[in-house]
């Protein structure tokens, strides 16, 4: 977006190389800013990870992140015979509407972002036992989240009051 007046926010559409699918969704997070929205198709397994629920397969922390940044609408399910040469993968079209006041770089998302990566680096141990050393047991009851869970049992709002509460402690 060099060069481009920063007046209008973008509209921007893109039928994504699989293997780059993340690196640019993270630039499209990083230039929220400018973009009134995005549509994007990736390979099936791709996108569904992004949309995916907490409790599925799927869910992870890239899943938690566009969560939290976005607002994402499957559109369109895309078959191999749509394309010629024939790609022996599904593709999936999604339409991403950023979520105000929400910024990459905000104290809030860094700090999700690094709750994240501690939490989902240890994906099968339970929540208490990867974040003892910055929440307690009866911290995360006070939040109303079961320190047995895992994290992929976690929805966005759940990560947010761990965020909220690791930000006022200032850990």
């Amino acid at each position: 977006f060099n060069g481009f007046p920063k007046k209008n926010k973008y509209r921007v559409v893109g039928n994504l190389p699989y293997n780059l699918s993340s690196q640019i969704i993270l630039w499209s997070l990083k230039h929220i800013n400018l973009i009134q929205d995005f549509h994007y198709m990736f390979q099936r397994e791709f996108g569904e990870r992004l949309l995916a629920k907490p409790g599925s397969k799927s869910y992870g922390r890239i899943s938690v992140l566009c969560q939290y940044m976005l607002k994402g609408i499957s559109l369109l399910k895309i078959f191999p015979e749509s394309f010629s040469p024939k790609p022996s993968v599904e593709s999936l079209l999604i339409r991403f509407i950023p979520i105000k006041g929400r910024n990459i770089n905000s104290e809030e998302c860094l700090k999700l972002q690094e709750l994240t990566a501690l939490l989902f680096s240890k994906r099968r141990k339970k929540i208490s036992s990867s974040c003892k050393t910055i929440l307690t047991i009866n911290q995360l009851i006070d939040m109303n989240i079961n320190p047995d869970d895992r994290p992929e049992s976690l929805g966005v709002s759940d990560f947010l009051k761990m965020v909220d509460y690791l930000i006022k402690k200032n850990v």
